[in-house]
């Protein structure tokens, strides 16, 4: 393997070579420095969540926003970019979540730029009105068949003025369809059940 890697170790560019020394396949890792190479109209990328897929706050059209991407070899992240991706096409009119704004496929993986909520982790108790919002952005989940919603502190993120919340990861979620048989309705109504429960404790 050969890598190029600049001076404080980040490495752009991966090579595997077969034993006749022909090139078999090329990964490439982005850095904060290099994060054009998927869109030309990115800038000002800040690396910010640490995890099993590489996510930065990006500089899109003057906005903040999320970038998350997973490289070909990460299966996992892979899947779990296509999914939210898909989930996210599929809840474009759900308030209470970050919307998608572009995917990307091409040699360095897979990623998907998302809308940026400035927020904390929800940790703390919050108002009726919070609380009505996140309990009609499940309902409208649900209500679209999406469901393992992963509700907890981490993946919910309270406003500064503590007036607004919104679910930012959906990379988990199932998606239940009446024309498609991989999920069984009682699976459905089991994780919706469950979606409520942790709602729950996430209210104390």
């Amino acid at each position: 393997r050969w890598e190029a890697c600049a001076e404080d170790g980040s490495c752009s560019e991966s090579f595997e070579v077969d034993r006749l020394g022909v090139t078999i396949r090329k990964m490439v890792i982005i850095t904060p420095n290099d994060i054009t190479y998927i869109d030309s109209e990115l800038s000002d990328a800040e690396k910010f969540v640490k995890g099993a897929l590489e996510v930065y706050r990006v500089r899109y059209h003057s906005n903040d926003c999320v970038l998350k991407i997973a490289y070909p070899r990460d299966n996992w992240g892979v899947r779990h970019i296509e999914n939210e991706w898909e989930v996210l096409d599929r809840a474009k009119r759900v308030s209470g979540i970050t919307h998608g704004i572009k995917k990307y496929d091409c040699v360095f993986g897979s990623a998907i730029l998302k809308e940026y909520f400035e927020g904390d982790m929800l940790y703390e108790s919050v108002s009726s009105s919070v609380r009505h919002q996140l309990e009609k952005t499940v309902e409208d989940l649900h209500f679209l068949g999406i469901f393992n919603l992963n509700i907890n502190g981490e993946n919910t993120i309270l406003s500064p003025s503590k007036r607004r919340a919104k679910i930012i990861d959906l990379g988990h979620c199932d998606i239940y369809s009446e024309d498609y048989g991989a999920i069984s309705p009682d699976m459905f109504s089991n994780g919706k059940k469950r979606d409520l429960y942790d709602l729950g404790l996430l209210f104390g």
